[in-house]
């Protein structure tokens, strides 16, 4: 059992206007983060953009989602409040048996 978990974040709306705006308010949300997560992943959806975060267990990434300057952030370049879903992950990662990596 793994203590790690994904964090998922869809907005829902307009997917251009959507990942224009995460573009822009990207680097302001790292600035104030107060831990970065293993893996970052953004990505368009049918209705609006998603993005996915590992985080190394869910208490670092309660911290994140609950941070009133992460959030001041995502209200200051629109995206609002999004739908987000915390999982926890069964497995991170390809066996090291599975070779080659690339086929």
């Amino acid at each position: 059992m793994s203590d790690i978990v994904l964090v998922t974040f869809h907005w829902k709306g307009d997917t251009e206007e959507l990942q224009k705006r995460y573009d822009q308010v990207l680097e302001h949300v790292v600035a104030v983060s107060p831990a970065r997560p293993l893996v970052h992943l953004a990505a368009p959806a049918a209705d609006g953009f998603k993005v996915f975060d590992v985080w190394t267990n869910e208490e670092i990434a309660r911290r994140m989602v609950e941070n009133p300057d992460f959030n001041l952030k995502l209200q200051d370049f629109g995206l609002g409040e999004a739908e987000i879903e915390f999982t926890s992950v069964h497995r991170m990662g390809w066996p090291v048996s599975a070779s080659p990596m690339y086929r």
